[in-house]
């Protein structure tokens, strides 16, 4: 019984968790994105508002974030395959120390812009309820998708939604 319990609680926390981000992610949709004003690796400043008429998929991460080494692979291969229709990878990191996100890159690279942010402030303008969280802006800075996580089959959805933002021009 008490087993039945705890299964019973255990789904029923994951099904309120579900739908608070369901409801947070339905809300950003169709707005414009936040502004992003960040440091490069190379401490060049990047606004995310210069990257208007691309389509931009946004991706915030950490290094202890086991899903994120995932999503890496994914990301470089979409940049490379979709960069000529006009898509762009930007993605925000939210280590505290730049060691760990240097520790990071140097296992698994990545061939797009990465911005540290170890104050988190862009975590905040952009609501996020989890890593790695991964947003898709449109070529005129408004919000199409949110996303929580990257597991196994997320790729084919996300890429039908990249795709569909970059055939909307």
């Amino acid at each position: 019984m008490k087993k039945t319990f705890t299964r019973v609680n255990s789904v029923a926390v994951f099904l309120f968790a579900v739908s608070i981000y369901m409801t947070a992610a339905a809300e950003q949709v169709g707005q414009k994105a936040p502004e992003l004003e960040l440091n490069n690796l190379q401490n060049q400043m990047v606004k995310l508002s210069s990257h208007r008429g691309k389509v931009v998929y946004l991706d915030f991460w950490a290094s202890w974030c086991g899903p994120c080494r995932k999503s890496f692979p994914w990301m470089n291969a979409m940049k490379k395959q979709y960069e000529k229709d006009g898509l762009e990878i930007i993605s925000v990191n939210l280590d505290k120390k730049r060691e760990d996100l240097d520790k990071f890159l140097k296992k698994i690279p990545a061939d797009f812009i990465v911005l540290p942010d170890p104050a988190g402030d862009s975590a905040k303008r952009f609501e996020l309820k989890g890593m790695p969280s991964a947003i898709i802006i449109d070529r005129t800075g408004n919000i199409v998708s949110a996303h929580i996580g990257f597991k196994d089959g997320d790729e084919t959805l996300r890429e039908a939604k990249i795709k569909a933002a970059l055939a909307a021009k």
